[in-house]
């Protein structure tokens, strides 16, 4: 985790705690980070050198207006002191900060292609009931794993992709004395 990062996440939540809107910037911030996910453009647009830094400020204040103001403004600073590119990081950050305080746990969702929400919602619950707790999954695109999923969440995995099921098979079979790869 970059220093820089936790520094500003760090900051914001203790704003969030004082003002006692942990929740509500949680979800804002999980929002943002949809947003720029999904739309490489904007953090583009807020980094444009073709731009003045007022003119930045002013697409985050447009971009982000229904936004609690102190994200805002955070986002503004960020662009003040050039430091856009730890912009994702920083809200990670905050985010899994503030799932900490909730006591939620974090965890990676690994698949062949992209879910939709729906998906990982289920994924998550399934985890949390397991995990005996609530669960909070990002997600990965990871080709290799040829389909199904691979989760891993504090130290443990959960392993439902083709690849692994083939891995299983194989040496099953090569305990057989089996060998499946020659003809």
């Amino acid at each position: 985790m970059n220093e820089i990062a936790l520094n500003y996440a760090n900051a914001l939540f203790s704003i969030a705690k004082e003002e006692n809107k942990i929740s509500l910037w949680h979800s804002q911030s999980k929002l943002l980070l949809d947003i720029i996910r999904d739309n490489e453009e904007v953090v583009l647009l807020l980094g444009s050198h073709f731009l003045s830094l007022e003119e930045r400020k002013n697409n985050a204040q447009k971009l982000f207006k229904d936004f609690e103001v102190e994200i805002v403004n955070l986002i503004k600073v960020i662009i003040d002191y050039h430091r856009l590119s730890y912009l994702t990081e920083i809200f990670e950050t905050f985010v899994s900060l503030c799932n900490q305080s909730f006591g939620i746990k974090e965890g990676l969702l690994y698949s062949a292609f992209t879910l939709d929400k729906a998906t990982v919602t289920q994924i998550e619950d399934k985890i949390s009931q397991i995990e005996k707790c609530k669960v909070s999954l990002r997600t990965r695109i990871d080709p290799s794993l040829i389909g199904g999923v691979k989760v891993v969440i504090a130290g443990h995995v959960y392993d439902d992709s083709i690849q692994n099921q083939l891995e299983k098979m194989q040496i099953k079979l090569l305990a057989k004395g089996e060998r499946p790869y020659e003809n």
